[in-house]
C-alpha cells in the first residue's frame, strides 16, 4: 500500500509500497473495529502520553543556552557542523507529517481499533520536530516501542542527490505558451509528465528510494507514560499538553 498519488500496481511517487508491520507478529492481524476508544480499566478510561523524537544527524553541542529554570542546556548547535547531516535533517522535516500518519495508521491497525487521540508537534533545540500525544485508552508500551520500530515512510520522487540534479541556479524550465507546459531552456523539450516519471519508477526494479524517514530509537520510559483515569487532570503530561494545544483538549481530539 502507498500513500501518495499513483495508479493501482505502481508505485506511488511519494510513498513505499510494503509499509508496516511485515514480520512483527505470528498471528493474524486483527480487523479494525468503529471504536474510537479503548475498553475502560476497572470503570475509568485511562490514556498514555508519548513523545516521537527523529534520530541524530550528529553530536549537538551539551551547552550553551539556559533552560526556564536557569540551568544550563543544550543550545543545539552541532559539535562537527562539517559532518552534521543537514540534508537528512531538513528531508525529515518536511516529510515529518507523513510519517506521523504513517505511524497513526500502524497502531489503530495493531491494535485493532480507531485509536482516538491529540497531538502536537514542536521543534528541538536543534531543529529536529518531535511528537507529543495523547491516546485515549491504554497501549502496552511494549507494542507502542514495536510499532515505532516498524513505522517509515519512503519518498521515491524527487531525487535529491547533487548528481540527479538538471536544473538550478539561473538554469531553470521555462513556460512555453504553444505547448502549456514547462520546457528545457535550451533544448525547448517538455518536460517529464508526472505519469511518466511514474512509468520510469514502475520500470526499475532494483531502484532505491529517493529518502527514508522514521523516528529514532528513544523510546524509555521518559517517552512513553500513562496517565490514569479518574484523576483530576493536573499531571504534568496533561499540563503540558493543554499548555501547548489550547482549547483543545476540552473540546475533543482526532
Amino acid at each position: 500500500m502507498g500513500d501518495g498519488p499513483g495508479r493501482s500496481g505502481s508505485r506511488s511517487a511519494y510513498g513505499g509500497d510494503d509499509f508496516w508491520l511485515s514480520g512483527m507478529y505470528d498471528r493474524d492481524q486483527p480487523a479494525v473495529e468503529h471504536l474510537n476508544q479503548a475498553r475502560p480499566v476497572g470503570g475509568h478510561l485511562s490514556s498514555m502520553f508519548v513523545t516521537l523524537t527523529m534520530d541524530s544527524y550528529g553530536k549537538i553541542h551539551a551547552d550553551g543556552a539556559v533552560n526556564d529554570k536557569g540551568q544550563p542546556c543544550s543550545d543545539g548547535s552541532p559539535v562537527d557542523p562539517e559532518h552534521y547531516n543537514y540534508p537528512r535533517a531538513a528531508r525529515d522535516i518536511v516529510f515529518f507529517s507523513k510519517l506521523v500518519d504513517r505511524w497513526i495508521q500502524n497502531l489503530r491497525r495493531c491494535v485493532g481499533y480507531d485509536v482516538q487521540y491529540f497531538a502536537t508537534v514542536e521543534p528541538q533545540r536543534r531543529g529536529a520536530p518531535h511528537l507529543h500525544i495523547l491516546i485515549r485508552g491504554v497501549v502496552s508500551r511494549e507494542i507502542l516501542k514495536q510499532v515505532t520500530a516498524a513505522t517509515y515512510h519512503q519518498v521515491w520522487w524527487p531525487r535529491f542527490d547533487a548528481e540527479d540534479q538538471v536544473y538550478g541556479g539561473t538554469h531553470i524550465p521555462v513556460w512555453d505558451h504553444k505547448k502549456a507546459t514547462f520546457v528545457d531552456p535550451e533544448t525547448g523539450k517538455a518536460l517529464t509528465y508526472w505519469d511518466d516519471a511514474l512509468d520510469i519508477l514502475d520500470a526499475v526494479d532494483d531502484l532505491e528510494p529517493a529518502h527514508t524517514v522514521r523516528f529514532g530509537p528513544q523510546m524509555d520510559r521518559k517517552q512513553i507514560t500513562g496517565i490514569a483515569g479518574g484523576g483530576d487532570g493536573k499531571g504534568r503530561s496533561d499540563h503540558r499538553l493543554r499548555h501547548q494545544v489550547p482549547g483543545e483538549v476540552d473540546r475533543g481530539n482526532r
